[in-house]
C-alpha cells in the first residue's frame, strides 16, 4: 500500500494491529482487482511475437526431422512466456466484483 492510501484508510484512533491486519486482508483482492487489467499493448506485442515464434519453431522442427533442439526449446520458452502475458477466454473477470471485495475488507461499519 502507498502512503496516501494508508493515510486515507486509516481510521481515526485505530491500533496499529488492527490497521496492519485489514490491509493484509485487502491486500490479495486489490491484488487481484489491478491484475484483472491488462495492457492492450503488451496484448499485442505478446500475441505478435508468439505468432512468429511458434512459426519458426516449426520450421525448425521440420527441417530438423522431428528432433527439438536448443533453439527449438528457447522458442517454446518465449511461447509459453508470450501465452502468459495474454488474458484467456475464461480470464475475463468482473472488475465490479473484484473491487466489491476490496471495500469488503478495507471499510469498518
Amino acid at each position: 500500500w502507498s502512503p496516501y492510501a494508508r493515510q486515507k484508510l486509516r481510521l481515526y484512533n485505530e491500533l496499529d494491529h488492527h490497521f496492519h491486519l485489514r490491509l493484509a486482508q485487502a491486500y490479495s483482492p486489490a491484488k487481484k482487482y489491478i491484475r484483472s487489467f491488462t495492457s492492450p499493448i503488451i496484448v499485442l506485442i505478446a500475441t505478435t511475437v508468439r505468432l512468429f515464434a511458434a512459426a519458426a519453431f516449426l520450421i525448425m522442427f521440420f527441417e530438423n526431422h522431428f528432433q527439438l533442439t536448443g533453439d527449438a526449446i528457447a522458442l517454446c520458452a518465449v511461447i509459453g512466456v508470450c501465452t502468459a502475458l495474454t488474458p484467456g477466454q475464461g480470464d475475463a473477470a468482473d472488475p465490479e466484483d473484484l473491487l466489491k471485495n476490496v471495500v469488503a475488507n478495507t471499510v469498518v461499519g
